[in-house]
């Protein structure tokens, strides 16, 4: 049992090593392309202080990026719960299998809602 414990926490930090590093490379890359638009902004207008210039946040992105086929995700679910579940509880395992927060309120909401919607279109399917 603990050489399994052993292995899912390597397995885990190799993964987020591996997130890590890739976000290294994205900064490097934006912090890049950053400075080679200052500098063609400095080509038209020198005295142009371009930090003044303020930063405009991307559009924040759904809450729960549960991705993949979540009908399909949900059902496999239900079927190895071998007993009725509810959307509560299968989306709280959705969240978990995920490597999601089930603490936070905002994200446990928006999984709640993307399992009902499942298990709608499931049923309209069928229909």
């Amino acid at each position: 049992m603990l050489s399994d414990t052993f292995a899912t926490r390597a397995k885990k930090r190799a993964e987020l090593a591996g997130q890590i590093d890739q976000a290294k490379c994205t900064l490097s890359n934006l912090i890049s392309d950053l400075d080679a638009i200052d500098r063609a902004i400095r080509i038209f207008d020198p005295e142009m202080d371009v930090v003044s210039i303020p930063a405009k946040w991307p559009k924040a992105i759904d809450p729960v990026r549960l991705g993949g086929d979540i009908v399909h995700s949900v059902l496999d679910i239900m079927r190895s719960a071998g007993v009725p579940v509810s959307v509560n509880e299968i989306a709280k395992l959705l969240l978990i299998d995920r490597y999601m927060s089930t603490n936070d309120e905002r994200v446990a909401k928006a999984a709640r809602k993307r399992v009902y919607s499942a298990l709608r279109q499931y049923m309209a399917r069928r229909w």
